[in-house]
């Protein structure tokens, strides 16, 4: 059983990695951290195994199933804890389900942060370090909505992919997403 789990936690936790673009760096085309920036990944052979397609599949079925990466284990936990009352929706899941979540999310989470627990990806410094530059009407517009909605604004969102070069922010008179 230990050499299975071990087996488990290392193939979750050697994925792939997507990562974001620095404002800051001269850019060849590849996506990449600069100096300054802690990498976020997508961890596409994590979101591969049967938990990370477990994960896609009842997280995804509402939202963009954010890579798990993005948010601390603590804050995972959090959410989890209150899925009855899932920002204003009930998203409960049986107990097996839930408990696969779990350990997936545990194993595939990123660092903890200081501070209280984060609940939402925008709440974090890097987060917010990376929108700086966009200006709070645009994520009123109608095909946006939220600063949550990542897939607006970066089409490689369901793959973890974020670089600032693949962004493609809708105009501001673009329809609202069906």
């Amino acid at each position: 059983m230990k050499t299975r789990t071990l087996l488990l936690a290392l193939t979750l936790l050697l994925p792939l990695v997507a990562r974001a673009d620095d404002d800051d760096d001269d850019d060849d085309g590849r996506e990449h951290a600069g100096k300054n920036e802690r990498a976020r990944p997508g961890a596409p052979a994590a979101l591969a195994s049967v938990q990370g397609k477990e994960y896609l599949s009842e997280c995804g079925s509402c939202h963009l199933a954010f890579p798990p990466q993005m948010l601390p284990a603590r804050s995972w936990s959090a959410l989890l804890g209150g899925l009855k009352n899932h920002f204003g929706q009930n998203a409960e899941v049986d107990a097996v389900t839930l408990k696969h979540l779990q350990g997936f999310l545990a194993v595939t989470a990123g660092p903890d942060v200081s501070g209280p627990v984060p609940l939402r990806i925008t709440e974090l410094r890097w987060w917010r370090k990376e929108h700086d530059e966009v200006s709070p009407a645009v994520f009123q517009r109608k095909a946006i909505l939220t600063p949550a909605n990542c897939a607006a604004c970066h089409p490689g969102a369901n793959t973890g992919a974020f670089g600032e070069h693949q962004v493609k922010i809708p105009s501001a008179n673009a329809p609202a997403p069906r």
